[in-house]
């Protein structure tokens, strides 16, 4: 096909506009990302509150979310119970891109720790919402973690009473990964990091251990086959998934 001497500025034209919109789209797509990492580490109170209103204004506004909404108003059936930790990064709705309401019954605490308030509302969701599956996913880089690890390896003692409660549970998980390593007094960053990484697997397998074996309605449900319980752990820097039996 040819073009006349005329129509080439009409053609640059189009080509502009396409290339517009291109870059439009894909600056809208990073805004989100951009404000998370850079903005909002100086973001105000107000402002936060303000971001998160008026996230809630176009949720409402959407007219899939008011289809989920009314479809699971008065029922809910989530194919999945999940206990995941509450790091901001390990959001179980994206990592399963399972973005409508009433997909996944969620248990966040930081760590993924297991106590009886978590067993109990995992065990709603079998019992009474009927999910057949239960994940423990826990993630690397898990801040919890590390300070459980450094509380072990540098006997530091964690002020807060609540959150020194969370390094206990996870304590005797970190005390044997690193009885197991023999590990000296002087440890190199990269050393820690495996402990830390040990630790974040390591509590995945007790979590799952326990939940199977401190629960009658669970460890009966999974003997006569009606739920499965897995772990998993999130990759925070390619976002994939390594699945633990």
């Amino acid at each position: 096909m040819t073009y006349t001497y005329s129509q080439i500025p009409w053609l640059l034209c189009l080509i502009l506009i396409a290339l517009v919109f291109y870059l439009y789209l894909r600056l809208s797509q990073n805004t989100p990302v951009i404000k998370t990492n850079k903005l909002r580490k100086n973001m105000s109170a107000q402002e936060a509150l303000d971001m998160l209103l008026q996230g809630n204004n176009e949720y409402i506004q959407s007219g899939t979310s008011e289809f989920d909404r009314k479809s699971v108003a008065h029922s809910q059936h989530p194919c999945a119970i999940i206990l995941s930790c509450s790091d901001s990064r390990v959001s179980p709705e994206l990592i399963f891109n399972q973005l409508h309401v009433g997909n996944l019954f969620i248990v966040r605490n930081a760590g993924n720790i297991l106590d009886e308030m978590v067993l109990g509302s995992i065990e709603y969701g079998v019992k009474h919402l009927a999910s057949p599956l239960i994940i423990v996913l826990g993630h690397d880089r898990c801040e919890a973690i590390k300070a459980t690890v450094e509380s072990v390896l540098e006997n530091q003692i964690e002020c807060s009473s609540h959150i020194k409660h969370i390094i206990n549970i996870m304590k005797p998980t970190a005390q044997d990964i690193i009885d197991d390593m023999k590990i000296g007094t002087e440890i190199s960053v990269e050393t820690k990091n495996e402990i830390i990484k040990k630790t974040a697997f390591a509590n995945i397998h007790r979590v799952m251990s326990k939940i199977s074996q401190n629960s009658v309605i669970i460890s009966q449900a999974l003997q006569e086959n009606k739920i499965k319980l897995v772990g998993a752990y999130y990759d925070l820097d390619h976002g994939n998934l390594r699945f633990i039996d």
